[in-house]
């Protein structure tokens, strides 16, 4: 089974912090693994988007 990630760039913070929060718990019961990457480098894999760390 492929596994799918999505990624949110820029942290839980004050301004993003509850949608990033409530995607993550629709992602994870979806199957899908959310990863919270501040300053990060999303790059497209075969297996979908994976954060890069810079």
């Amino acid at each position: 089974m492929r596994r799918v990630h999505a990624v949110a760039v820029g942290g839980l913070d004050s301004s993003n912090g509850a949608g990033v929060t409530v995607a993550a718990t629709v992602g994870r019961l979806m199957g899908v693994h959310f990863h919270t990457v501040p300053a990060a480098v999303v790059a497209e894999t075969e297996e979908g988007v994976e954060a890069v760390e810079p």
